[in-house]
């Protein structure tokens, strides 16, 4: 199991665990209220799932990206906030 940070569709930089290291992964999205139904309601999201190599401590992180890509400064903020485990060498 591996730890990664999400980011996109209300997500800056939480951290969730998955067995994937490469390809596309799916999470729920945060609770959204429907217009149509006022039951609040999730929403299963594909992230892609990316690499990110940190020039603060050398090691390397998953990160799941769905949308926008995040820049550097958010994803070192979110593994200083959220202290994922770094990719163990292959």
């Amino acid at each position: 199991m591996f730890d990664i940070l999400l980011f996109g569709s209300g997500y800056r930089g939480h951290k969730r665990v998955t067995r994937q290291r490469e390809g596309i992964v799916d999470f729920p999205s945060h609770p959204i209220l429907s217009e149509a139904n006022p039951v609040i309601q999730n929403i299963v999201l594909p992230f892609e799932i990316s690499v990110f190599w940190s020039h603060v401590d050398g090691r390397d992180y998953l990160i799941g990206i769905h949308d926008a890509n995040p820049i550097s400064e958010e994803i070192l903020d979110a593994i200083f906030r959220e202290r994922p485990n770094p990719l163990p060498p292959e």
